[in-house]
């Protein structure tokens, strides 16, 4: 099981990448995602809903047993969640840390996405029709706002799905 540090090893790095406030750019969400297909995973966050990551080992599957260590990294503004996963992942095998260390990159999605497409029913922990929450501006997600304002229906926290993302870690 992985164990929790202040900032020790083994630990669990959040490494956030906070953009300048003031620039309105494109998402790079992909439903499907356009690449890492294989890394792609549906986290349940319940009732309907699950959170898109991408992640190097899933929970349970023995590659994830040998893991002493993860690292959870934070797309920035343009939900680039798969570019952050495999510039991550680059470190980590250039550090040859990749059998002991788990990356993982959640996506707070703006679009509307079905775990089917997500995951393409690959190790996926998700009925086909669950669907992901919505922060339509970087801000609501970056400042912990609820999903899915503008549909009249006041979703989960960022910061809660990103608790959730942890729990599935371990």
């Amino acid at each position: 099981a992985l164990k929790f540090a202040a900032m020790a090893p083994p630990m669990l790095c959040w490494l956030f990448a906070l953009p300048g406030l003031a620039q309105a750019m494109t998402s790079e969400f992909f439903c499907p995602p356009k690449q890492e297909t294989e890394n792609a995973y549906a986290v349940p966050l319940g009732g309907v809903y699950f959170l898109p990551v991408f992640a190097s080992k899933p929970p349970g599957a023995g590659s994830a047993e040998e893991a002493t260590q993860a690292i959870i990294v934070m797309h920035g503004a343009p939900r680039s969640g798969m570019q952050y996963f495999r510039d991550t992942m680059d470190v980590v095998t250039k550090q040859k840390k990749a059998t002991e260390t788990v990356v993982i990159a959640p996506v707070m999605p703006d679009k509307p996405c079905k775990a089917k497409q997500w995951s393409n029913r690959r190790r996926q922990q998700v009925p086909d029709d669950f669907k992901v929450p919505q922060w339509d501006s970087q801000r609501e997600w970056m400042f912990g706002a609820g999903s899915d304002r503008r549909r009249r229906r006041q979703g989960m926290s960022s910061f809660d799905a990103l608790d959730v993302v942890v729990d599935w870690t371990q």
